[in-house]
């Protein structure tokens, strides 16, 4: 749990536009990169600087978040956990329903969700935490990174649950290698029965932003969004295919021939199919590569 490049670079995207006022953090979170790295994604004063890098903000080798986000303009700062090994002041199991009449304008869930076994609770907590018209920020694990958690999410999960329908709106989603520090990839929303699909060799993150509605339902109906297609609600669409070469998607019609191939040149595969840092489509569609300082 913490705050590392890529964390930063979504809170100084979430500042460009929106206010935190009252903020909780799910898991209190550890600051993994230099004071010089956030003095200049966030162009902090020296003075700022030495408030966020305080002793009194350091434990067990790490700096916690919580004077960093007093500084973003945050007017209070919690954190949750259910245990209080790192000094989280809310000792609480997301596991379990919770009814809490105190709400939050902003809610970082950075490295988080991946570690709580009960997901659809924990994100349904979240929703009875957030204040209407506050904001949920995720930075979680998508590709290769099995085994550090229980899951890895897909911008599949937050399409489906962060919806109109569903009480969500503005939501944007990207996808981020993590080694990568000049450009996320936008993903679109799916639609027409479209599978968005993300092939990469590196670890991801996939990063979200949501808006609670004013008028907020007090039930959701969350369901894959191509499956709504294949029961007919709707017509289909083509697959949208992230990170796949053209390639490897022509070679996927001959499937004798792919699988001759993997066997003759099984290691490394890498000589027969280029994964690429980019967006396409069956049909071709053009990058979708957003630069860093675009974001920010």
């Amino acid at each position: 749990m913490g705050i590392d490049y890529h964390g930063a670079i979504a809170l100084k995207h979430f500042t460009s536009k929106n206010k935190f006022g009252n903020t909780l953090t799910i898991g209190r979170q550890a600051i993994h990169v230099s004071p010089k790295v956030i003095k200049k994604i966030f162009r902090l004063n020296k003075a700022s600087i030495d408030r966020v890098f305080t002793s009194a903000q350091k434990k067990s080798n790490f700096y916690f978040c919580e004077k960093l986000l007093t500084e973003l303009g945050a007017r209070i700062v919690d954190s949750l956990d259910a245990s209080d090994y790192e000094g989280a002041n809310i000792i609480l199991d997301l596991n379990r329903e919770l009814k809490s009449e105190k709400k939050y304008n902003t809610i970082i869930d950075f490295g988080s969700s991946e570690h709580i076994y009960n997901v659809a609770q924990a994100f349904e907590n979240y929703s009875q935490l957030l204040a209407e018209g506050g904001t949920l920020i995720h930075v979680l694990p998508a590709n290769n990174q099995c085994g550090h958690g229980f899951y890895q999410f897909s911008p599949e999960f937050f399409y489906s649950l962060y919806n109109n329908k569903n009480g969500y709106r503005d939501t944007e989603i990207f996808m981020v290698e993590i080694p990568n520090k000049k450009f996320w990839f936008k993903v679109n929303t799916p639609k027409k029965g479209q599978r968005i699909f993300f092939d990469s060799k590196k670890p991801c993150y996939v990063v979200c932003f949501t808006k609670k509605n004013i008028n907020f339902p007090s039930e959701k109906n969350i369901q894959q969004s191509d499956y709504l297609y294949e029961w007919g609600l709707e017509p289909q669409a083509n697959p949208y295919v992230i990170n796949e070469s053209k390639l490897k998607s022509k070679i996927r019609k001959i499937p004798i021939f792919f699988l001759l191939i993997k066997l003759i040149i099984h290691f490394p595969r890498f000589w027969l199919v280029s994964v690429r840092n980019r967006f396409s489509s069956m049909k071709g569609k053009k990058s979708m590569k957003v630069l860093i300082k675009e974001i920010i």
